[in-house]
């Protein structure tokens, strides 16, 4: 699930196209992250970074360019507090009795093939072996489970302190119009101090004079981002001149566009929308 800290609540492929950059239908296997987008997009603007800023944030232009040096080696996966997962090259330790953020029927593990959940106090596996993350292989490897505990907290030991998270369970009102602003939806998470600044990061206070071509897609019974909402940002955009293309899924919740019978339809909107933008 979205959210968990298994490899299928982080995992994702991560698309480029950049002609002339990026070599055509090339594959990358490299362990990256969201958070390496700082670190790459100060590089193609050649920007130069804080000392104290991103700094676990990694360059990725050398991979974009076809190197097939690793940039990291290493990752910790986290959405919940105190709840850690790391991966370390082939190896994934969920440093918790279970990696699902939220509970799980029974019946799920069972019909797709998972064992039972056991007394062990973490989850230990080898990802090229299995990817599925079924064989937990903690009690066989206990020499491995003290490595990247170790790994992990030295590795949380370097990081920079936030500020806490907070569940929200409303939505906040927007000084444009009657626009609803959505703070990643009721029963989402929230930055407790988002209140004095959070016109700062709200796309529809921010919309630039010459917004970029931008394709939204989303199922039309998303509870966090409505339908209605996204209209009103779509006819916003095009007001100040940009191109800004809503693609409704029927039936659709959050998160279909990457689920079974909606991600053809995701894939062939944006091989469309790129071909008729010239991106």
């Amino acid at each position: 699930m979205k959210r968990d800290i298994y490899e299928g609540g982080h995992r994702l492929p991560f698309l480029v196209k950049w002609p002339g950059v990026v070599p055509p239908d090339s594959v990358c296997s490299a362990l990256v992250s969201q958070i390496d987008l700082m670190a790459t997009l100060a590089a193609v603007v050649g920007a130069k970074l804080p000392t104290n800023a991103a700094e676990d944030s990694h360059d990725l232009l050398p991979l974009f360019k076809g190197d097939k040096a690793p940039v990291r080696e290493t990752h910790v996966h986290n959405t919940f507090a105190n709840t850690y997962a790391i991966r370390h090259g082939d190896w994934v330790l969920v440093d918790a009795k279970t990696g699902y953020g939220e509970k799980i029927d029974p019946k799920w593990d069972t019909r797709h093939g998972y064992p039972a959940e056991d007394s062990q106090p973490a989850e230990l596996y080898n990802i090229k072996e299995d990817i599925g993350q079924k064989n937990n292989l903690a009690a066989a490897h206990p020499e491995k489970v003290e490595e990247l505990r170790t790994l992990l907290k030295k590795s949380n030991n370097k990081a920079t302190p936030h500020r806490a998270f907070r569940p929200v369970h409303r939505l906040r009102k927007s000084p444009i119009g009657k626009w609803t602003v959505i703070d990643n939806g009721p029963g989402g998470y929230e930055h407790q101090c988002v209140e004095p600044y959070w016109r700062d990061f709200s796309p529809l206070n921010n919309i630039p004079a010459n917004p970029p071509p931008t394709l939204f897609i989303t199922g039309d019974k998303d509870a966090y981002i409505p339908i209605d909402t996204a209209r009103k940002f779509q006819a916003e955009i095009q007001r100040q001149g940009g191109r800004w293309d809503l693609v409704a899924l029927e039936g659709g919740r959050h998160g279909s566009p990457f689920e079974g019978q909606y991600f053809p339809r995701t894939l062939q909107a944006m091989d469309a929308f790129s071909k008729a933008s010239g991106i």
